[in-house]
């Protein structure tokens, strides 16, 4: 079978956006032939750059024993054997083909360095979720490709592999084929968001949005004749959009993208009514000629009108409840890592936030169990204006509006939990608000939805979607399949709430239990003031801090172990109270 070619294919430089020519292809039996949802690993120092033109390997996949008793007992139950985790007792088997391991407790840089030293070519990781993540770790001296796939796609493979062999192809496709024409999802307009509201969607006005892709032609030749169709079925499987771009033609290894304002472009999608339900969103490419990779010639991606949950990330049509398939987390934070959601409308004030919806997971490794962790949730009001939008800049004038926390009772890791805020918020028309879910643990893994990708929406629109929160800095953050956050904002219909129920003071304090400080954030700005108090009334603390973004931290380094109580006034003359604990 063929191995690993380094750049032997002489192309024209091109503009293709990075990893969108690499694939992850299963090429044997015809029965479960295509592309699969996948990750690689280009980070480790010395594996092969799939990027480069001419990088690949194709051959015969082969499952990996390592001699350790029982079975596992993740989402797809297998030997505990076929992880990969020592040294494999079937070099004979794996030599000169792509090795095939489990997901399981051991380093993916272990699994690779064994598969390597069986003589693999390559080696596939079975995910235990249903989409591939990122692959962390460092190892200069793994030098085989390293490729992760999700749980569904993996079982496949390996029912597949009992029955036959099984080929596939890893890496860079430019020039493999003859015809190949591509379009992918990162270069594709999508609804604004996966959960739409259909208070803020009763016409046409209220909620529309662009449509457009990017065609790549990966092939040898020339693409003449391309045609370029989306169509937009409404929950009752009725397309209410259908609209073509024909009588393009691409040269090998170019690209043309089919674009608002572009020379070739689609209507925007409206609707005079939305019904509440799922729509489905399809674009499909063909040319003159027959193309020999038709598994990306079509994307499809879905929204979901609804009156209770807003979301990017997926939205399950039949619980309106959010899609978490993998986690996240900053590298660099040393307190507090917020996930948040952008929301802004004309119509804004016809709902309100009563809660969020999320997800978290932890390094299994180093702490196996969110039991205990707390989550803190907000809706915060962001002032700064916004003209044009830098993928990594910061903001500053943000002011706490309401604020929960949600505390694990049991082990719920990789599931949707949901927490309530203490004061349910109304929303003001087009004013910017974020809404938040907050880990203090730096081993706590927000949860994120990899099926989806606004990047060229954010290229379209200019427009913030997710923000994260690192040491109280905000930041706008740049787009991708690994970081859309899995947060749903739950809301209602504001007629139901009178204003006297929103108009309170209100305070997170954390962490609690604290050790030598102690971090307030209030719905206010300005100075306020902060007296702490004993169970026996005696004041121990009497400060007047000022602000800053709805933050502040009290120096707690003197205050002896027990309980206090922070009574909290603010500028304006509100109060409120907090009871706190001394570890």
């Amino acid at each position: 079978m063929k191995k690993i070619l380094l750049s032997v294919l002489a192309l024209a430089a091109f503009t293709f956006s990075v990893q969108s020519q690499v694939i992850c292809r299963v090429t044997s039996p015809a029965s479960i032939l295509g592309n699969q949802p996948f990750t690689w690993v280009d980070s480790w120092g010395g594996t092969p750059d799939f990027n480069t033109v001419g990088v690949w390997v194709e051959d015969t996949l082969a499952i990996a024993e390592d001699g350790t008793p029982g079975n596992s007992t993740t989402t797809i139950v297998h030997p505990l054997s076929q992880e990969g985790c020592s040294t494999f007792t079937n070099p004979g088997a794996i030599a000169g083909k792509i090795a095939v391991v489990y997901r399981g407790t051991c380093a993916f840089v272990l699994k690779a360095l064994n598969a390597q030293a069986a003589g693999a070519v390559a080696i596939i990781i079975i995910n235990r979720d249903p989409d591939p993540i990122a692959m962390g770790g460092a190892d200069p001296t793994v030098t085989i490709p390293v490729v992760m796939v999700g749980s569904g796609p993996g079982q496949t493979i390996t029912n597949t592999m009992g029955a036959g062999v099984v080929t596939a192809f890893l890496g860079n496709k430019i020039g493999i084929l003859a015809n190949d024409l591509t379009i992918q999802q990162p270069t594709t307009l999508v609804s604004k968001s996966s959960g739409v509201l259909s208070q803020l969607a009763q016409n046409g006005t209220d909620f529309n949005f662009d449509l457009g892709t990017r065609i790549y032609n990966f092939g040898a030749n020339a693409a003449t004749g391309i045609t370029v169709n989306a169509k937009v079925y409404n929950p009752s499987n009725t397309v209410v959009y259908d609209e073509t771009v024909t009588g393009m033609s691409i040269a090998s290894t170019d690209s043309v993208d089919v674009f608002p304002g572009a020379a070739n472009s689609l209507p925007n999608f409206s609707l005079s009514s939305y019904p509440m339900g799922e729509y489905t969103l399809e674009y499909t490419v063909t040319s003159d000629s027959t193309d020999l990779s038709l598994e990306d010639n079509v994307m499809t991606s879905n929204f979901v009108v609804n009156d209770k949950v807003f979301t990017y990330a997926r939205l399950d049509a039949a619980t309106n409840i959010p899609i978490s398939t993998s986690g996240t987390r900053s590298s660099t934070y040393t307190s507090s890592y917020s996930a948040c959601n952008f929301m802004q409308h004309p119509n804004a004030s016809l709902v309100g936030a009563e809660g969020v919806w999320f997800s978290t997971s932890t390094n299994r490794v180093l702490n196996p169990s969110v039991l205990g962790d707390e989550i803190l949730i907000s809706v915060i009001k962001w002032d700064d204006p916004l003209d044009g939008l830098a993928s990594a800049g910061s903001f500053s004038s943000v002011s706490y509006i309401s604020t929960g926390s949600y505390t694990y009772t049991d082990n719920l890791q990789d599931s949707m939990v949901y927490a309530q805020f203490d004061i349910p918020v109304l929303f003001t028309d087009d004013d910017k608000y974020l809404v938040c879910a907050q880990v203090l643990t730096d081993s706590t893994f927000m949860g994120v939805d990899a099926g989806v990708d606004y990047t060229f929406n954010q290229d379209n629109y200019l427009l913030p979607i997710m923000v994260s929160e690192v040491d109280n800095a905000f930041n706008q953050i740049a787009y991708g399949p690994e970081t859309i956050f899995s947060l749903g904002v739950q809301v209602f219909d504001a007629a139901t709430i009178s204003v006297d129920k929103i108009d309170k003071l209100i305070v997170n304090a954390y962490p609690n239990p604290m050790n030598d400080k102690l971090n307030i954030r209030l719905n206010a700005e300005g100075v306020i003031n902060v007296v702490v108090t004993d169970l026996a009334g005696k004041v121990v603390s009497n400060t007047n801090p000022t602000l800053v973004n709805g933050f502040t931290q009290l120096n707690t380094n003197d205050f002896a172990p027990g309980m206090y109580v922070a009574n909290i006034t603010s500028s304006n003359g509100t109060s409120t109270k907090v009871s706190v604990v001394k570890k």
